[in-house]
């Protein structure tokens, strides 16, 4: 029971009691305060009930919206017989594909190949072109090529858009080349050539690129059975050439060329038309009808009607030779050309019939005729002269110039080679730049112009340290720098072909010519540590035989004399081993031949070696060397007047060593006939002591004041004292 001055007692929400009467007295403010926390225990989970729920509502009431407007849009596609799913607005997805676009320009190939693939649809089949195409040209900066491949033929199967279409072919044949294959994209670049845009020409980047490439891949052709005498100097098509996907990507969204009213659809079905804009002229001997620029344009004629109208164009009788009753003369083509060199014009055609053309005074030939060979050099010699004429700034431009090196190469023109490689050689290590400095070092060495020889090839290793080239680079150097005397440089450039990023073939070969810079600095132990450490590498059976000659020889002067019989027979057969596999070790290989045979008493090998090698260029070191031995040699089996002769031509020469050392020799068989005037004219020509024992040159004068009766100048000789 309670009293007028007491509440009843309640329960909270919490399960606390109520205030007591005494609490009745309180004010309310302080009711107020009290009662707060109650109401937030009891409010604040209702709120976050409500932000719980009112996401899903949204949410369900836009899936009801995209629902209905889905169920709108499968109505319309089934009134009107099309694909809901392909449907996308076209605003949208172009506003949405220049970010990817940004990215890709950017080179930030993975990120805009994920934005890419966000965009479109999982299935290739039915992705848009334009995405499709984008997806394609970020696989190919990723090096993904096979997959970049499989979707550009997707595309070009799908599009009806010309350019895109064309753009899609095109980066199928820059893929063939990519991989190594430049005969299928011979095919697909003529059908490009050939391909007819009735609504418009197309994009001139597009255009120009095809023009270029094509010629480019048949010149290849030409000089893929490589440069005689000359290893290594033709590159696969694909190492010369640099890609621009970021101009490629311009052509994603389908643009056409510069428009012409003469190339509207309405012309007749079978137009013929050929006009030629400027008269042909020629330098010296050589037609140059790259001034012949012709306009083409003709829809379903044979390749035989094109050819005679072009040659009744300008003035030429056509011989067609073996070609003449060949079906494919008849084959229908289409072309249009709005200003083209006649003869990228006449190339594209013959290229077509796989013949050649030649022009001499009014008379056109096209024939089969050694197509791959000398004329077909000849004719894509004149194609890519008329081309580089027609756009002399053009990104594919040098490697143009590169394979007109490369013909003039092998048809045996250095100079025009020398002069054309000479040009692309520069402060840029491009992949033509460097390919032109290795051919340009190989010309050089080959005609004896080894300090130039010496500067391209530091031009490959110190410029391009990734590139293919660089470990042959790093060798032919090293052995260059041997061969002209400077063997501890020789030695550095070796150790760097031995690292082990290069490949086991070629560190194993650098360990052999390395071992072989020790024994010419005589570090004989040096030599057989290098032959021991890379022991495992030495697979090849040239390589095998070279290493243990180099550790036969450096054992041989590491031993004691008792010993030296058992080596002599190791040494002798590991001779007889590399003899005919020794080319590769160079000039100072053949040097190191020869003396081992003269250690082992083998005379006539020593002299059928070093004049083998004399016939043919050599350093003046290993010339001066080999000439001093030779004369040795005639000297020891009493051939004096030979011998002299041969120290006689080391006077005059350019080692100061083998010069000093020609005149004491010379200087003491003076002595020997009796002759000291001659004797001490002989030595005091010696300027410096190079290459000779300063004991052994006053000794010589002491003797030669001695038997002049000058006593006093021959005990200060043999004092060691000079005579000055």
């Amino acid at each position: 029971m309670t009293t007028a001055n007491q509440h009843p007692v309640a329960s909270t929400p919490t399960g606390q009691a109520s205030a007591s009467v005494a609490d009745a007295s309180k004010t309310g403010k302080e009711m107020t305060a009290e009662v707060a926390p109650a109401k937030r225990n009891v409010t604040f989970p209702l709120i976050l009930t409500i932000l719980a729920i009112f996401p899903i509502a949204v949410g369900v009431g836009v899936a009801r919206v995209k629902a209905s407007a889905a169920a709108t849009a499968r109505a319309h596609a089934a009134e009107h017989h099309e694909d809901p799913t392909t449907k996308v607005d076209p605003h949208l997805q172009r506003a949405d594909r220049r970010i990817g676009d940004r990215e890709f320009l950017a080179r930030r190939y993975e990120v805009a190949l994920r934005y890419f693939q966000k965009l479109g649809s999982d299935d290739p089949v039915r992705q848009l072109p334009e995405l499709q195409y984008r997806i394609a040209l970020c696989q190919e900066g990723l090096g993904l090529w096979d997959d970049a491949l499989s979707n550009l033929q997707i595309v070009s199967g799908n599009t009806s858009d010309p350019t895109l279409k064309a753009a899609a072919i095109y980066g199928q044949a820059r893929l063939f080349i990519r991989k190594n294959d430049p005969k299928s994209a011979e095919g697909l670049l003529r059908s490009l050539e050939f391909q007819t845009n009735g609504q418009g020409r197309l994009p001139r980047t597009m255009q120009h690129e095809i023009d270029y490439l094509l010629p480019i891949t048949l010149a290849h052709r030409s000089v893929e059975g490589g440069v005689p005498g000359f290893e290594d100097a033709v590159p696969p098509l694909g190492e010369l050439l640099v890609w621009s996907l970021e101009a490629a990507i311009e052509w994603a969204d389908g643009q056409t060329g510069s428009d012409d009213p003469s190339l509207d659809a309405s012309r007749p079905a079978n137009a013929l038309r050929c006009q030629v804009k400027k008269t042909p002229m020629r330098v010296g001997d050589v037609p140059l009808i790259i001034a012949g620029m012709v306009e083409v344009d003709c829809r379903n004629q044979s390749i035989k009607s094109i050819l005679e109208g072009l040659a009744a164009e300008c003035g030429w009788k056509v011989d067609w030779s073996d070609v003449a009753h060949d079906p494919l003369l008849a084959r229908p083509v289409s072309m249009e050309s709005e200003n083209r060199p006649i003869s990228l014009t006449l190339t594209i055609l013959a290229s077509e019939l796989r013949a050649t053309w030649t022009l001499e005074g009014d008379q056109l030939t096209v024939s089969r005729t050694d197509p791959d060979g000398v004329r077909a050099r000849r004719m894509m010699d004149l194609t890519m002269t008329s081309l580089q004429a027609w756009i002399p700034i053009h990104r594919l431009c040098e490697a143009a110039t590169f394979l007109r090196a490369l013909i003039a190469h092998c048809e045996g023109v250095q100079p025009k080679a020398t002069q054309y490689y000479l040009s692309l050689v520069g402060r840029e290590s491009t992949p033509v730049a460097i390919r032109s400095a290795y051919n340009l070092a190989s010309i050089y060495v080959r005609d004896g112009e080894y300090e130039r020889a010496g500067f391209q090839l530091h031009y490959v290793v110190d410029g391009a340290p990734g590139h293919s080239l660089h470990t042959a680079s790093l060798l032919q150097l090293g052995r260059l720098l041997m061969d002209m005397g400077e063997a501890q440089d020789a030695s550095f450039q070796f150790r760097r072909a031995t690292e082990t990023v290069n490949h086991p073939h070629e560190q194993a070969r650098g360990a052999v010519l390395l071992g072989m810079a020790y024994l010419k600095q005589e570090k004989y132990q040096q030599a057989a540590e290098a032959m021991l450490t890379f022991k495992p590498l030495f697979d090849e059976p040239d390589v095998r035989m070279a290493a243990a000659f180099v550790t036969s020889y450096a054992r041989w002067f590491s031993i004691s004399e008792d010993l030296r019989e058992r080596e002599a027979v190791f040494l002798y057969r590991s001779l007889i081993a590399l003899q005919p596999r020794s080319e590769w070790l160079g000039q100072t290989g053949q040097l190191l031949i020869g003396r081992a045979f003269m250690q082992l008493g083998f005379d006539d090998q020593t002299s059928t070696v070093y004049l083998q090698t004399l016939k043919g260029r050599v350093t003046d070191a290993i010339r001066s060397e080999m000439t001093y031995l030779l004369a040795d040699l005639d000297g020891e089996n009493g051939r004096a007047e030979s011998a002299k002769e041969r120290w006689k031509t080391l006077i005059d020469g350019t080692s100061v060593e083998w010069s000093n050392r020609a005149r004491l020799r010379l200087a003491e068989i003076a002595l020997n006939e009796a002759n000291p005037e001659e004797c001490l004219e002989q030595c005091q020509a010696i300027v410096n002591h190079d290459g000779i024992s300063v004991r052994d040159l006053h000794r010589a004068m002491g003797r030669a004041y001695e038997a002049l009766g000058n006593d006093a100048m021959a005990a200060r000789c043999y004092a060691g004292q000079s005579p000055k």
